[in-house]
């Protein structure tokens, strides 16, 4: 499966001020731009990554669906054939 991809994410616990990063944006210390205060930096999981694996899963799902419908109709074809 792929690599995970993440989004860094600067946030203020105190007034609630966040900035997304880029890998090459990172630094050690950071401040909010909006009071001041020393920030943390947080790896949050990419959303769009998500949306795309949830309508893959939903196609195979669907295939697989459309392929046991299949395997069913053979069979009864088959024994069809069979007793003729």
């Amino acid at each position: 499966m792929n690599k995970i991809n993440t989004i860094k994410i600067l946030f203020c616990e105190y007034c609630n001020w966040k900035k997304f990063l880029k890998d090459e944006d990172e630094k050690e210390n950071l401040k909010c731009f909006s009071c001041g205060r020393l920030l943390r930096i947080n790896k949050a999981l990419d959303p769009q990554k998500k949306v795309e694996e949830n309508k893959e899963v939903e196609k195979r799902k669907k295939q697989q669906e459309a392929w046991q419908e299949e395997i069913l109709k053979f069979k009864e074809n088959f024994k069809g054939n069979k007793n003729e």
